[in-house]
């Protein structure tokens, strides 16, 4: 089952059930919201530049008022977005009509090249064979930092027996803070550049930190939209071992 945790992104009950009923839609999945408010001001920006017609703000998932969502749904007008990465039903529908992978439980995770931290080229195949933790993150968000130490403590206690993959969503952040964030928690585990935004596109990645589970043979059992605490991380990975060795 995979979990969308709303936190720190929508403002209000109302936005967090329009935003987590538009992903779940999205994605034929069920969701759970935890909404938590944000800052007034930028929910407000953000509502209004939405409205304006002006570019959708790019911060996380960002702070889009219910009224803003339900607007945006009913004109049929583009979903929210991170960076560049746009998902609104168009593109879904290209998306399906070019027979690209969609990151759905009980699917092949989408398949993607990318270059390391250490120089290094890294494709998802690469990793079969072990279960992957697969977590998609930004150095500026909030969530993600709080995040980072548990995928340390995960790494140190299960680095063994599953792969720990940190895609850093390059496109908009940058090479110098993503170092310097996986320098400041410790990540001894592979951290991918995602330049193009091209794989945070194919795993149509909204909220930060978004993280999915993959079995060895390459297929999504789990997700996580949003920032889990050591338990919820530790349960699914447990689960997810248990898989490998079931």
């Amino acid at each position: 089952m995979l979990v969308i945790k709303i936190s720190r992104f929508a403002r209000g009950s109302a936005a967090a059930t329009a935003l987590c009923g538009l992903l779940a839609a999205s994605l034929s999945l069920p969701a759970a919201a935890s909404a938590e408010a944000a800052d007034g001001a930028a929910a407000e920006a953000a509502s209004a530049a939405y409205a304006a017609g002006r570019e959708e703000p790019r911060i996380g998932a960002v702070a889009y008022g219910g009224a803003a969502v339900a607007a945006a749904i009913a004109a049929g007008r583009q979903e929210p977005r991170i960076g560049a990465v746009a998902h609104g039903g168009a593109a879904v529908a290209a998306a399906i009509a070019a027979g690209r992978q969609e990151p759905r439980i009980g699917a092949v995770a989408p398949a993607f090249t990318l270059k390391g931290m250490d120089g290094g080229s890294y494709s998802l195949a690469k990793f079969r064979g072990k279960p992957v933790v697969l977590n998609f993150w930004a150095s500026w968000c909030g969530p993600c930092r709080e995040e980072a130490p548990l995928l340390t403590k995960l790494y140190q206690e299960h680095g063994s027996d599953l792969r720990i993959v940190a895609v850093n969503l390059t496109d908009v952040d940058s090479k110098k803070d993503a170092q310097q964030f996986a320098a400041a928690f410790g990540f001894k585990f592979p951290v991918l550049f995602d330049e193009s935004g091209k794989a945070a596109d194919s795993y149509r990645i909204r909220p930060i930190p978004t993280t999915f589970f993959i079995d060895a043979q390459g297929v999504i059992q789990d997700g996580v939209l949003g920032a889990m605490t050591w338990d919820e991380l530790d349960k699914r990975a447990e689960r997810l071992l248990g898989k490998a060795e079931g």
